[in-house]
């Protein structure tokens, strides 16, 4: 046996094993703390994180210059301790993405990022990626350029999107067509008074084609075929087979009103339907629509206990056209559409929600409006993580 193989645990040098526990304990405590106090710990705002921001850029700082004189720092810097902290935060990002998060703000096994068990791998993380980037930068040399960006560049994306989550403010916007809102809300009481208004000028939806599916008549839920949902795409111009059933839809409307005969005819009107007219099995059977606000549904009976019926169209796409009022009493135009949020006045705002009672016809369009001050920093680690990944690339060319 090696002299290595012989060495006791917490004996000087530490390797795997103390990493290891010292990661369980960290988490173990984090998850004791969490049920015995039921509060999830601080987010400090400004100027509170700042300070601690600073504060623990001295402390690492500190403790780099002492580590001839520490075992523990040095330990801290090594390849078992970044691989234990690594493993102990990972597992943490896992479990939240495998259990719901819900209840934000309280402590539980469903709400690990305001845990205190997510506070202790992230603190550790933080310290060990420190004092492991500290530990190369100096003296500042070349072949160190990629390890220090890729290093320093984590630290800072994740040192601001942490300490930072204390100054991030998001609130909901509710616009009605035609009407000006300068205010967000959180919740039922709580209100900010923003430095931008807007105007909602349009709302407009789109829709894809409606889905069809085997009900029952009576109670219109969706039966089951093979134990999945009986459903299909409309049949559009080409036979469809449901559970037996050969279907087609001779007649689309994307946009139908019922006329005093009960059929449906094309209008574009306030309140108007999708609607198909379906063929079963060769024989014409009637009109199917999902209904809605002015229109009841409408469903194709097949048998006593069997219906076919149009479902509730899916959304395609869904923007708000407004203008935007700044204090200086300057105004532009802007088009929020889902995934292509705008920027006003340091405020981010994303299309969120609408009216889905009335659908495509809604005069209400719901937008989130966030503001997180930090996340420029944020954008700057990610940026050293890249120029470092190209540096890495060019230096293992070269190297070869």
């Amino acid at each position: 046996m090696t002299k290595n193989s012989k060495r006791k645990i917490w004996h000087h040098p530490w390797g795997y094993p103390e990493g290891s526990l010292i990661a369980f304990g960290l988490l173990l405590t984090g998850f004791l703390l969490d049920f015995s106090t039921g509060q999830a710990f601080p987010k400090p705002p400004f100027p509170w994180n700042v300070s601690l921001f600073m504060l623990l850029i001295s402390v690492l700082i500190v403790a780099h210059l002492n580590k001839k004189s520490s075992p523990f720092i040095r330990w801290l810097s090594s390849v078992p301790a970044a691989i234990s902290a690594l493993v102990l935060f990972t597992f943490i990002s896992v479990l939240m993405g495998l259990v719901p998060q819900k209840n934000m703000g309280v402590p539980s096994p469903s709400n690990l990022l305001d845990s205190w068990a997510y506070f202790f791998s992230y603190i550790y993380l933080l310290v060990v990626l420190g004092l492991s980037s500290l530990k190369r930068i100096w003296p500042l040399e070349k072949r160190n350029a990629a390890y220090l960006l890729n290093h320093l560049g984590l630290w800072l994306a994740l040192a601001a999107a942490g300490l930072g989550a204390g100054d991030i403010q998001q609130y909901n916007m509710f616009l009605t067509e035609g009407k000006t809102t300068w205010y967000g809300y959180q919740g039922k009481n709580e209100t900010i008074e923003l430095p931008f208004a807007l105007r909602l000028n349009d709302f407009t939806l789109e829709n894809y084609p409606a889905k069809i599916a085997l009900v029952d008549p009576k109670t219109k839920a969706i039966l089951r075929s093979a134990g999945k949902p009986a459903l299909t795409d409309l049949p559009l111009d080409k036979l469809k087979t449901i559970k037996g059933f050969e279907i087609l839809a001779t007649d689309y409307l994307d946009f139908a009103v019922i006329d005093s005969l009960s059929n449906f005819i094309p209008l574009i009107d306030t309140g108007a339907v999708q609607a198909a007219r379906l063929t079963v099995n060769g024989a014409v059977r009637g009109w199917v629509s999902p209904g809605n606000f002015r229109f009841p549904m409408r469903i194709v009976p097949i048998s006593d206990t069997l219906a076919i019926a149009m479902l509730k169209p899916e959304a395609k796409r869904y923007a708000s056209d407004v203008t935007v009022f700044l204090p200086d009493q300057q105004q532009y135009p802007e088009l929020i559409e889902v995934n292509k949020p705008i920027e006003v006045e340091g405020w981010k705002i994303y299309q969120s929600d609408y009216d889905e009672r009335f659908g495509r016809w809604s005069r209400h369009s719901i937008l989130e409006i966030v503001r997180d001050p930090w996340l420029p920093l944020v954008y700057v680690g990610f940026y050293m993580m890249i120029i470092g990944a190209i540096l890495l690339i060019f230096q293992g060319k070269k190297t070869k």
